[in-house]
């Protein structure tokens, strides 16, 4: 077990996943269609990421607002039993859980369906008043940039003050459209030790068409140290030197790509902080992913880290 603790702070949501989900036809209005599954289960950057880590080993704290209500609640059981240490988490007497539905179609792709809830509460308070655990932090992952509406205009404020007062990487994870958030990123960018986007995001932030291109975009905006794209079943591209690195992914059966991308950046940021470089932890990443989405298990997946590097080393 790594001795450290990783802060996941942000975006925490119920994920009510449909499968398989195909859209009511014209001809079966209000008709009843039967599905292989519903299940409701933790979901968005605190409950994906930190779940892994805490799978892996890593000690990990739990930042994030719940509803005080029974779906509240089984998010919190499932995060404890996980691993995650959740005393801190603030539960919303007046607001309900923030809820997704995810549509999980046969071939593993979803699309979402948001009710924002107590998300849309979570603020720079629950970060002040957390500083105590923000500074013995080793790494502090914040997340998705643009779905955190009362956080969002503090970010760069928030990141400086990070990077003067603790020793911790800075992650700022991304999700969903990012076509109006580029300005906000470039106020973060220098404050960041990791920013990761996937290449659709990266899409929308730059304008790009390859990665390369996207990445040498980002970069001139002062991007951190370690740069890359999330790219899909093609692995991942790092920056290395000023050039676009593929580290390719074992290729996998898709059962359900939900939370790939913050489980991806668990296994990366997990290999990180064991030491690894920015190429290994990579492959970590890319392996941790592709475990999740190979069975309906997500984060319940993913082994000891010690087991997850030895996998990535095998990777070609």
């Amino acid at each position: 077990m790594i001795d450290t603790l990783v802060v996941v702070a942000g975006t925490l949501v119920a994920d009510v996943r449909v499968r398989p989900f195909c859209p009511v036809r014209p001809d079966n209005p209000g008709g009843l269609r039967h599905v292989d599954e519903v299940r409701v289960a933790a979901g968005g950057l605190v409950s994906n990421t930190g779940m892994a880590l805490a799978r892996m080993g890593v000690p990990t704290l739990a930042l994030g607002r719940l509803g005080d209500d029974a779906v509240g609640t089984v998010i919190l059981d499932e995060l404890a039993q996980a691993g995650l240490r959740v005393d801190r988490l603030l539960r919303q007497p007046d607001c309900p859980t923030s809820t997704v539905l995810v549509c999980v179609d046969a071939d593993g792709e979803r699309t979402f369906h948001i009710a924002p809830g107590a998300n849309s509460r979570f603020a720079l308070d629950d970060l002040e008043r957390n500083w105590d655990a923000l500074r013995r932090a080793r790494a502090i992952v914040l997340g998705y940039l643009g779905e955190l509406p009362a956080l969002d205009p503090y970010l760069p404020v928030l990141l400086a003050r990070l990077r003067r007062e603790t020793e911790a990487l800075l992650v700022l994870e991304t999700a969903g459209p990012q076509t109006h958030t580029r300005a906000l990123l470039d106020r973060c960018l220098p404050f960041l030790h990791v920013f990761f986007p996937s290449w659709r995001e990266a899409q929308e932030l730059t304008g790009c068409s390859t990665p390369a291109d996207a990445l040498a975009d980002l970069a001139r905006s002062g991007g951190p140290a370690i740069l890359g794209i999330k790219h899909g079943s093609l692995g991942s591209v790092l920056l290395v030197d000023g050039e676009a690195v593929s580290i390719l992914a074992r290729p996998v059966q898709v059962v359900d790509a939900t939370g790939a991308g913050d489980i991806f950046l668990a296994g990366l940021l997990a290999a990180l902080l064991e030491g690894r470089d920015p190429h290994a932890a990579c492959a970590a990443g890319n392996l941790a992913a592709g475990l999740a989405i190979g069975s309906r298990g997500g984060a319940a997946r993913i082994p000891p880290l010690a087991d997850l590097l030895t996998g990535a080393s095998l990777v070609p």
